[in-house]
């Protein structure tokens, strides 16, 4: 691929015009092909734009929401566990910055002019129909992205090496693992911050006589809105303008501050502070500062140079091709922006993101990646003609096979997060990356290897005692649960996988019996009944037939000789198992086989189960 950058100011063409196009269409179906959906923080998000559109307020007071004893969360009294809704006054609220939404309004509308809005007719939240948009809005925007690196890589470099900046961009980092995954505040944050970049380094090149203020400037303010973290990136702009781009200034700063007093004004009105509970920066701490710095780089399974380790890469251009950089001053303001970022999200709690995939807290740093990506092979090429026949062929080529095989590896990783769902229950098994965040530094079972290893096993299983019942459903039980178990409740647990198993040690040998009480999930007329295949360290104990949900207590004998004292590992199989998503049921994305009560290993032989089949 041929590229000879010899001015900055590529003029756009009609090929332009087709390629953006394509780009657009290819990474859009990619993206929606992607089955991964993680709504978790973005819950609420579309309700709100929903009310905002039919109420033409913020409250979300009139419809049938749960309502739980305010839980203290710093500035903040929450919905009890469900975090995304705060009390305020007596009103309920959607506790996440409001920016998601209101951008997100045209769409809703949209939607629900095709007849699907995420509110059922009696006022009821349908969860099932706000994911289904948030991932299709999140493709759209991200897809749109896509177009803005191409078309700012095109500032400085041909069409080719622009779509493979575009591309890598895209499918490299946590665009596709997490940004388009559903409506993240990243995912906003970072189309804004994409477009900002375009519009400073299209006034470098020279392609614009003059920044338009007005317009940077409320990029600039609604990217604060969406995420206040992109507050730093805001203050790394308005002091490049200061330096380099005076002129319109004045009209910049006066669209900021109009902005800013129309936030206040919303803040001081419903919350009567002049900055909603999300913003207040108490939600930083220094406690695990060292670790979170750390972390938030090499950490196996939130470490930015793990999964986007091109990153590295794009470092280098710019360096080591430095006498041959153009736009410097850009490439400064990249490197003060990302690192002030990085030292504000390392000071998150928690530092690693919660239940998420990867190194989520960085999202916002990609378009200034991509921006020193093109900047980088810009410096490069200049500097390869400059050398001409008398450089080194072997290193020139070594040096982009090293950049090609570092982006290959992110493709691979971010895509894998897009595509396998074991990488999203990685946060819940073994046990919950919330109540043991050790897991995100252990190397033996990283999250981007989710699905392809199994979980290891645990140097010391749990004790069952003869004839003592393991009730499913409390923290006890997490323990003897290893894999393919997923949200445990008052009522017991249900496996989420074909296979889940169940590990523990006992205290005595001899021959034994299983007593397992269990319901099963079924929905007539297409599910009437499940198979549950039994193995005790992969010799077979029989199977069961569920056919309903109520439980029902079934034993079998355990295999002679198959018991053992300090390690057991008892399989459930589920051949049957059945994600309700796919049948229309509820947006639930397990494969819902049984749901365990109770587990019991006793010496005294039960009476016989007729629907037990040994």
């Amino acid at each position: 691929m041929h590229l000879s950058p010899t001015a900055d100011a590529t003029q756009f063409g009609r090929r332009d015009l087709f390629i953006a196009v394509a780009l657009y269409a290819v990474v859009l179906a990619v993206l929606w092909a992607s089955p991964v959906t993680t709504v978790g923080d973005s819950r609420y998000t579309l309700l709100l734009s929903q009310n905002l559109l039919t109420k033409g307020g913020f409250a979300l007071d009139s419809y049938r929401l749960p309502r739980n004893l305010p839980l203290d969360y710093g500035a903040a009294k929450l919905d009890g566990k469900v975090y995304q809704l705060e009390y305020v006054d007596g009103h309920l609220y959607y506790y996440f910055p409001p920016g998601s939404s209101i951008l997100s309004a045209p769409f809703v509308l949209a939607q629900d002019a095709l007849g699907y809005p995420v509110v059922d007719p009696d006022g009821s939240y349908n969860v099932k129909q706000e994911e289904k948009d948030q991932r299709f809005i999140a493709a759209a925007l991200m897809a749109a992205l896509a177009v803005t690196f191409y078309l700012t890589a095109r500032l400085v470099l041909p069409a080719g090496w622009s779509v493979v900046v575009a591309a890598g961009g895209t499918f490299g980092t946590q665009i596709w693992s997490t940004a388009s995954r559903a409506l993240w505040n990243h995912t906003w944050g970072t189309a804004l911050i994409g477009c900002a970049l375009y519009l400073l380094l299209s006034r470098e090149t020279g392609r614009r006589a003059r920044l338009p203020p007005v317009l940077l400037a409320t990029l600039l303010s609604w990217a604060y809105f969406v995420r206040p973290t992109n507050s730093l990136f805001i203050i790394g702009v308005t002091i490049y303008l200061l330096w380099f781009h005076r002129e319109g200034f004045l009209a910049y700063a006066l669209t900021g501050a109009a902005w800013f007093a129309a936030f206040a004004g919303y803040s001081w009105w419903h919350f009567g502070r002049f900055l909603p509970s999300y913003f207040a920066a108490a939600r930083l701490e220094t406690t695990s500062l060292p670790e979170a710095l750390a972390g938030n780089l090499v950490s196996p399974s939130r470490g930015l140079l793990v999964f986007v380790p091109v990153a590295l890469f794009v470092v280098y251009l710019p360096l080591r091709y430095w006498k041959y950089r153009r736009h410097a001053r850009l490439l400064g303001l990249a490197a003060g922006v990302g690192a002030s970022h990085y030292a504000a999200v390392s000071g998150f709690v928690p530092w690693y993101g919660g239940g998420c995939y990867g190194p989520r807290y960085t999202t916002e740093l990609v378009p200034s990646l991509v921006l020193c990506a093109a900047l980088g092979l810009a410096a490069a090429w200049r500097w390869r003609e400059d050398y001409g026949v008398r450089h080194n062929l072997l290193a020139w080529r070594g040096s982009l096979a090293a950049g090609g095989a570092l982006l290959i590896w992110s493709v691979l990783v971010n895509g894998h997060g897009a595509t396998d769902k074991a990488t999203k229950h990685w946060n819940e098994i073994p046990k919950p990356v919330d109540i043991e965040p050790a897991r995100v530094w252990e190397w033996d079972y990283p999250q981007f290897l989710a699905g392809i290893v199994a979980p290891p096993l645990p140097h010391e299983f749990p004790l069952v005692r003869t004839g003592r019942r393991v009730f499913f459903g409390n923290e006890k039980a997490r323990p003897f649960q290893h894999e393919g178990w997923r949200d445990s409740d008052a009522d017991g647990c249900w496996t989420s996988e074909h296979r889940s198993t169940f590990i523990f040690a006992v205290d005595s040998l001899g021959p034994r019996w299983l007593r397992l009480n269990f319901g099963t999930w079924v929905h007539p007329p297409q599910v009437l009944s499940q198979r549950v295949v039994i193995r005790l360290n992969d010799q077979p104990v029989g199977e069961l037939t569920g056919r309903s949900l109520e439980p029902r207590t079934a034993a079998l004998a355990l295999p002679a000789g198959a018991l053992q004292f300090d390690r057991n590992i008892l399989s459930f199989e589920l051949p049957d198992a059945v994600v309700p998503n796919s049948l229309g049921v509820s947006p639930d994305e397990r494969h819902l086989g049984i749901s365990p009560r109770w587990l019991e290993i006793t010496d005294v032989e039960p009476m016989p189960e007729p629907t037990a089949t040994p």
